[in-house]
């Protein structure tokens, strides 16, 4: 309720209102008045004068003969609307593009009160982010069910020997299982913040999906730093040995020997094992850079950073979570014996030869195979030429 300080003289005015003898007070405010009235007289003569001597404009006749009003006819307050109707298109028009304005706040993106580029990012969200996104995905998983019916597990050729080699220490294991549950749990609440409204609504309905959007933005946004340091971790060990070598040129040529019917020999990581670190690391950084940003949006200095931030951010997680299928494929259950390197660290030697030949043969833990010793042999009784 709206109190004002003049309410407390009401009563003093209901008292003046009763019927009796004008006051002293009252006396003097009638003269007050008819001098402020006398005053306005002479000082709105001269107007009425002029007024007067003011002589309209003639209307004109057109080329057709018909009367066109010129525009002194037109009304003042008239002209002031059309005036005031161009004035106002003109800022709306300004305000569309996104004209920038002063304001006393400080705070992102207040200077713009309508940011057109928003428009843009929602199109890019809705058409190029979830619909190739979800293409990108398909078209991964439709990949692995294929390479699965078609070539099956891949198997040893030959028996186990019993023998192991160690392939990851265990830092390198601790790293790997760190990003792996931290990349598992920001890519499954990142698809529901992208695809909940089009999967979860028709299940749970819009409110099970604000349950589950606010869970899942919370914990992505918790969660998303800890991404950071396991790339990090990532590059620092597994670098050195995905740097590209001559041998994988070969590898790459022939399709991992597909093409060819032979295997083709490869150090610790093959070609494609290389490609899919570095699509790891890259993806990695952008995420991870796009995403503190979007965590700690006041570092932003235009609201267009964070909407570049956001498509970057998901374009990067979208790549790698295509990739990781196909990884989490041939790691676990597409290549019999690979999973045993990220649990207990070590495979047995006939694996080590089967898939990563030069690796084996330098390793101090491999012990010469019969081809191998045939071949010494056959040089140490050779006879000298």
């Amino acid at each position: 309720m709206f109190h004002s300080p003049n309410f407390r003289n009401a009563n003093l005015f209901r008292r003046n209102d009763r019927p009796g003898p004008v006051s002293r007070r009252g006396a003097c405010s009638m003269r007050m008045l008819t001098i402020i009235a006398l005053v306005m007289m002479v000082f709105a003569a001269p107007s009425a004068v002029s007024a007067q001597d003011f002589k309209a404009p003639v209307a004109r006749s057109g080329p057709s003969g018909t009367a066109v009003t010129p525009p002194e006819l037109v009304h003042p307050e008239q002209r002031l609307l059309h005036r005031g109707r161009d004035d106002i298109s003109q800022i709306w028009r300004g305000v569309r593009m996104g004209e920038r304005g002063t304001l006393s706040s400080k705070s992102l993106g207040t200077p713009v009160l309508v940011q057109s580029e928003g428009q843009l990012w929602r199109a890019a969200r809705s058409t190029l982010l979830q619909t190739y996104g979800a293409y990108l995905l398909g078209l991964s998983a439709l990949a692995v069910i294929l390479f699965w019916l078609l070539r099956g597990r891949i198997r040893l050729k030959r028996e186990r020997t019993g023998r192991l080699i160690e392939r990851f220490t265990l830092s390198e294991r601790v790293v790997h299982w760190y990003l792996a549950v931290v990349f598992l749990f920001l890519g499954v609440t990142g698809l529901i913040l992208l695809f909940g409204r089009i999967i979860l609504v028709p299940l749970v309905g819009k409110q099970g999906l604000a349950v589950f959007a606010t869970a899942a933005l919370h914990g992505h946004n918790l969660f998303g730093p800890l991404f950071a340091l396991g790339v990090i971790a990532m590059l620092v060990l597994f670098g050195g040995d995905n740097l590209p070598k001559r041998v994988d040129f070969k590898w790459l040529v022939t399709g991992a020997g597909v093409l060819t019917g032979r295997h083709v020999p490869s150090w610790k990581f093959n070609a494609g094992e290389k490609i899919w670190f570095w699509v790891v690391i890259i993806t990695g950084v952008a995420i991870s850079a796009s995403g503190l940003l979007l965590d700690f949006s006041f570092l932003a200095t235009d609201l267009s950073q964070l909407q570049i931030a956001h498509f970057i951010h998901v374009s990067g997680a979208l790549i790698a979570i295509a990739g990781a299928i196909a990884h989490i494929y041939l790691g676990t259950a597409g290549v019999e014996g690979a999973l045993d390197s990220m649990v207990s660290g070590k495979v047995d030697e006939t694996w080590a030869r089967e898939h990563h030949e030069l690796w084996a043969e330098a390793s101090p833990e491999t012990e010469a195979s019969p081809e191998t010793e045939a071949e010494e042999t056959a040089g140490r009784t050779a006879p000298a030429e």
